[in-house]
């Protein structure tokens, strides 16, 4: 399978820092993003019991293997949509913001170096970022080059904090770049062309950016989002290939559909968007109107169109249950701006 561009999910998760020097932690992480979740240890005994009793695990994946529902099965793509609605369902999850995901340790310790620490961590999946000093940089690129660890960086560098807040959101993306490759895995499905057309990644990109996106999450193979803004706020970003259109197109003609609804649909202005099977029964039934959505052209590899929704009633999302990355994420790191002993 080809590196996927777009992933299928993506919320802050924890960094877990770990040096025995508290002052000098304390002082990078109030230069790190505001709402980067972190939690501090001088004492790395206490942070391997922490991630032992807290272990980050893949039970998202666990979720969506174990999706099914025999509604679904009379059409593929919609039982593989509904198998992808345990990932949007993580806004209501406050402790998704818990999850290690980041783990970045000194070399040298009293009671462990650094390489024997994160050879522990060996099992988990989280990554590791290594701060080096001059003395011991050589055998830090050993254990690089081993695998030990995913990343190091030189403690004397003078934009430090900069470095570490880049490599801690370039380590994250392969977090979750490995939770959405086993997604696809799982679902027994190729990603369609657009999660790797640079068209699409662009306008994707562009949206996050746009509406201060935080959380992410694919709830159709079309390439369809849930976005959440760092405040909360849903916005909908629907897509369709011209060739997914033309399908509809068909079954708009076979099912009688209003003139107007197939004339919208054959000029591409507007797209049609169901959350699940019942919702697409509906439309064949003669309620159309009721899915289709003002569309964009976007021409890429292939020619897409697609929809950018701030309100989307049928799809019943339970607003005042999300929790958001800005309340959430600087209040806990309030609390854990002590170092934890």
């Amino acid at each position: 399978m080809k590196k996927l561009q777009i992933l299928c999910m993506y919320h802050p998760t924890t960094a877990i820092f770990i040096e025995e020097s508290g002052s000098f932690l304390e002082n990078i992480v109030l230069q790190l993003d505001p709402f980067l979740p972190v939690k501090i240890f001088n004492n790395p005994k206490n942070a391997l019991k922490y991630l032992e009793n807290n272990k980050p695990g893949n039970d998202i994946l666990s979720e969506v293997i174990e999706t099914n529902s025999d509604n679904f099965s009379e059409l593929k793509k919609y039982s593989i949509n509904y198998k992808l609605s345990p990932l949007y369902r993580e806004i209501y999850n406050k402790k998704r913001f818990d999850r290690v995901s980041i783990v970045i340790v000194d070399y040298p310790t009293q009671e462990t170096d650094g390489i024997e620490f994160c050879k522990k961590l060996a099992y988990f999946p989280i990554k590791k970022i290594m701060l080096a000093e001059v003395t011991n940089y050589d055998l830090v690129i050993q254990a690089f080059n081993e695998g030990i660890i995913d990343k190091f960086i030189r403690k004397d560098q003078p934009n430090l904090s900069t470095i570490i807040n880049e490599s801690i959101y370039e380590l994250q993306k392969t977090y979750f770049q490995e939770i959405s490759n086993l997604i696809f895995k799982l679902l027994s499905f190729e990603e369609t062309t657009c999660f790797n057309d640079p068209a699409y990644c662009s306008l994707f990109n562009e949206i996050c950016l746009n509406n201060e996106i935080s959380d992410y999450y694919l709830i159709d193979l079309s390439g369809s989002f849930l976005l959440i803004g760092i405040n909360g706020t849903p916005t909908w970003f629907l897509i369709k290939s011209e060739d997914e259109l033309k399908e509809y197109i068909d079954c708009a003609k076979d099912t009688k559909a209003h003139e107007n609804v197939i004339k919208s649909l054959e000029r591409g202005e507007k797209i049609p968007y169901f959350s699940n099977f019942s919702d697409y029964m509906c439309a064949l039934n003669g309620s159309w109107e009721r899915y289709l959505h003002n569309a964009f052209h976007l021409k890429g590899e292939k020619n897409y169109f697609y929809s950018i929704i701030k309100e989307l009633p049928y799809f019943e999302l339970k607003k005042t249950e999300i929790f958001s990355s800005s309340s959430d994420i600087s209040d806990r790191n309030k609390a854990s701006s002590l170092v934890a002993k």
